[in-house]
């Protein structure tokens, strides 16, 4: 795909030609420590041979441990146009091609790992005097990644079938219970969202595609979380007064709630409301027969989560600027009491495995009471970050859907090893990315049913 240049006086670079794929940064690197030994006057030429070929032995050693035997250094002697020596790149190109296969599988490294490797190979491009055709490099790594571009396309397309059946059966369901969640609607977006992806891989523009697939997560954990935490709580899923606060979110609240206490940025922050609400459990049960635990106690708090449940753990004072009244929900104290109630003894009945007795649902009242006092008369719900609505949503669905977010957020930030550089520009990422879809659209349509099944 490219020449390489090396006007060494004792070395002839026969090997010139720099490949797709191949950690050409490591052939740089060999060439100048190889350079850097011709530069010492003080050594005969038969020393510097026999330190190129130690410095060959080093680099082939290291190769071969890191990706095998399939790529290494040959240094010969000889008449090679007036110089003394030669050097050699050699590829074993069948067992490059397994090489290839392998390394796309490999679950003991990270995306961010594979694509380091991927940047080794081709960050060379944006260094060439000309740029190479893009065309001719999409030819041909077209035609040697001919079935992982085949099984992206079908993957694609059975999604897309698949998403069709699921919105029409959400459609008719919720029609006739006269309810409106946004998973009916985010199903249309995420088609949309999903056909982009296509037109992005048949550009071969892949770190585009892994960043709309992080949005589709960051999308679809707040519409499921919204969702779930309200037409699953038997106490306001037909309260057609109810404003869900996190329903319709502007961006005139988020500024605001970057003042300190107004947002929840972590699981942490989450976790110590949680552990206090355990402990009014411990003070109303320790009487009772009941030794839960506390990760059963959270598991089941997180499996039941609801409006009324999550403002009773995070809601703050309502000290809203009057010009954002309008943008921020506030509620009353006095109502969520008189909702909280139901959705606390169905989170308790969850945890018995049964219904609640009369003593225990006078115990729950308790619990309840003791949850809501110390919000203020009228409060408020904090903003929470993606990262909290995505672990959360896991949580509430027995799904992973924080960790896909969380690799798929490299293509976002600042990593170079990231870049594109070029179309078409690399066979190893075409077949990384074949197994990442896959495993994408597998955990995005369980959340879909996941999701549906539970509302």
């Amino acid at each position: 795909m490219a020449i390489i240049r090396f006007p060494d006086p004792y070395f002839k670079l026969q090997t010139r030609s720099l490949y797709l794929d191949v950690p050409n940064s490591i052939v740089e690197n060999f060439l100048h420590e190889v350079s850097n030994i011709t530069q010492n006057k003080r050594l005969s030429t038969s020393k510097m041979y026999d330190r190129v070929v130690a410095l060959r032995d080093q680099f082939n050693d290291e190769l071969g441990e890191e990706y095998g035997k399939w790529f290494r250094f040959v240094v010969k002697k000889g008449g090679f146009q007036k110089k003394p020596f030669a050097i050699q790149v050699r590829i074993n190109w069948k067992a490059f091609v397994t090489f290839l296969d392998q390394y796309a599988t490999r679950s003991d490294l990270s995306l961010e790992e594979k694509y380091e490797y991927i940047s080794e190979c081709r960050h060379f491009i944006g260094y060439m005097t000309s740029a190479p055709r893009d065309e001719h490099i999409a030819r041909n790594t077209k035609a040697i990644a001919a079935d992982e571009i085949s099984a992206v396309k079908k993957h694609i397309r059975e999604f897309l079938a698949s998403l069709k059946s699921i919105r029409s059966k959400l459609r008719s369901r919720f029609l006739r219970k006269g309810w409106l969640p946004k998973i009916t609607v985010f199903t249309s977006e995420l088609e949309s969202i999903i056909q982009g992806i296509g037109l992005s891989f048949d550009r071969g523009l892949i770190p585009t595609c892994y960043r709309e697939m992080r949005t589709i997560l960051e999308n679809l954990s707040w519409v499921v979380f919204d969702d779930l935490l309200c037409y699953t709580s038997s106490a306001i899923r037909s309260n057609e007064t109810f404003i869900p606060p996190y329903r319709v979110l502007s961006r005139r609240w988020f500024d605001w709630a970057k003042n300190p206490g107004f947002m929840v940025r972590g699981m942490g922050e989450l976790g110590k409301s949680l552990n206090r609400t355990i402990g009014h459990f411990d003070i109303l049960f320790e009487s009772t027969e009941y030794d839960w635990g506390k990760k059963k106690i959270k598991d089941a708090f997180y499996r039941n989560l609801t409006y009324p449940l999550l403002m009773s753990l995070v809601g703050i004072k309502a000290d809203v600027p009057t010009e954002l009244i309008e943008w921020v929900p506030t509620y009353e104290r006095r109502w969520l009491e008189s909702v909280h109630q139901m959705d606390l003894a169905e989170l308790l009945s969850d945890l018995k495995g049964n219904r609640l007795s009369e003593s225990e649902r006078m115990l729950a009242r308790r619990m309840s009471r003791a949850m809501t006092k110390s919000l203020e008369p009228r409060f408020t719900m904090p903003y929470l970050s993606n990262e909290v609505v995505l672990q959360v949503t896991s949580k509430m669905l027995g799904l992973n859907l924080y960790d896909f977010y969380d690799k798929y957020s490299y293509f976002v930030h600042s990593y170079s090893m990231s870049w594109q550089i070029a179309p078409f520009s690399s066979i190893l990422e075409l077949k990384v990315f074949e197994q990442e879809l896959s495993r994408f659209l597998q955990i995005i349509q369980s959340t879909l049913q996941e999701a549906s099944q539970r509302l």
